[in-house]
């Protein structure tokens, strides 16, 4: 029983630790992401430049994106009937419905969870972090203090639940036989 407690407690640790160390490395990440939204180098932006400044080259472009819009057939823009299980025509979720958002979630749940253990996996294995944090536990006595006020109240919160499931069998003993 303890040992299952305290496997659970070091699991729980450790994605917290995980949730923590992503929202450390996510910031910088979307603040890129917002300066360059379409994921240009340098070179092919100024190369966009280049042929956007260049009144020949402007109407090159032109005059080629209109060959592609007169080739595509005309019942290329009108999407196909999407069909569910037995050809039957499936239902259309609208957008920003709550079934949408639903269903948004959910398929996107498997790849969540795999960056999120692939984090903790980095976060747990990240030792000179977990060193730089042990010392700084040893070293601040603010710090040593959380910790201990942790452990009391974790401490007092398993007491509880081992004195309530001793009364729960002794409670239950008699009606079991």
């Amino acid at each position: 029983m303890i040992r299952r407690l305290l496997l659970l407690w070091l699991l729980a640790a450790a994605l917290f630790g995980a949730a923590a160390a992503e929202a450390q490395h996510s910031a910088p990440a979307g603040a890129t992401a917002a300066a360059n939204p379409g994921g240009l180098t340098a070179a092919e932006a100024q190369r966009a430049l280049d042929v956007l400044r260049d009144p020949e080259k402007r109407a090159q472009l032109i005059e080629t994106l209109q060959a592609i819009a007169k080739a595509a057939p005309p019942g290329a823009e009108k999407p196909a009937t999407p069909t569910g299980p037995g050809g039957a025509p499936s239902v259309a979720l609208a957008p920003d419905s709550l079934g949408a958002q639903v269903v948004s979630q959910l398929s996107s749940w498997p790849e969540r969870l795999a960056g999120e253990a692939a984090l903790t996996a980095q976060v747990v294995t990240d030792f000179p972090l977990l060193w730089r944090w042990a010392r700084h536990l040893v070293s601040d006595p603010g710090a040593r203090l959380e910790i201990w006020n942790a452990l009391w109240q974790l401490a007092l919160v398993v007491a509880c639940a081992l004195v309530l499931e001793w009364l729960a069998r002794v409670g239950l003993a008699r009606p079991i036989a």
